[in-house]
């Protein structure tokens, strides 16, 4: 394989190993941290209908603009600074939302759990009965992203795959994947996906 160790530059190998090594052990550190806030919330949830009383999630305001503050980009208050909503399964008008928030969050926990991944047009046609649109699966999914102050892509959730690449080329993205764009068994390539983060690096598979 080509392009991993330019030169025979053994130091700068041991460098990119040690780096990846670290950015895994932080990936799932993260991952790790993110299935225990899940288990939290669904905990109480649990707890609230054992105790007889109606569940709830509380959420950011997102129609809040003093939820927000400008430090060279726009970035969301700390969760003790910012107005709130409750969601409230006790209340008819919620009970939908509430729902699905709790399915979605589900959803992410089985992710975290198999380090998978998916769209979010593929949640959409999971339950497009609970859903009900790609409209509110969008908002339901950027309400869970504030409740787990977490991107949608260290969730395991992306946008619709756009694009396809195809050949002997392996994509190193910066979150410590490495796509192989290679095509065994007749495949008709690799799916890009508009939300990756960015690629690293690009390596000619000479193999």
């Amino acid at each position: 394989m080509a392009g991993l160790c330019e030169g025979g530059n053994e130091p700068a190998c041991s460098l990119k190993a040690i780096w990846v090594l670290k950015e895994k052990k932080d990936r799932e550190k993260r991952r790790s941290e993110l299935m225990g806030v899940i288990e939290g919330l669904l905990l109480d949830v649990v707890r609230s209908v054992a105790e007889d009383r109606p569940p709830a999630l509380t959420l950011r305001d997102h129609s809040d603009w003093n939820n927000v503050m400008f430090q060279h980009c726009l970035q969301p208050r700390p969760g003790g600074e910012s107005s709130t909503l409750q969601v409230n399964f006790g209340a008819s008008r919620s009970r939908a939302k509430f729902s699905l928030l709790v399915h979605l969050l589900g959803v992410v926990h089985r992710l975290l759990l198999t380090g998978a991944s998916c769209t979010r047009r593929q949640l959409y046609y999971q339950n497009v009965a609970l859903v009900r649109s790609q409209r509110v699966l969008d908002a339901a999914m950027r309400d869970v992203c504030c409740l787990l102050a977490a991107p949608a892509w260290d969730l395991g959730v992306g946008a619709t795959s756009k694009g396809l690449v195809a050949g002997p080329l392996l994509l190193c993205m910066e979150h410590g994947d490495v796509i192989d764009c290679s095509t065994p068994g007749g495949q008709s390539g690799e799916m890009i996906n508009t939300k990756m983060k960015e690629v690293l690096r690009l390596i000619h598979n000479e193999n």
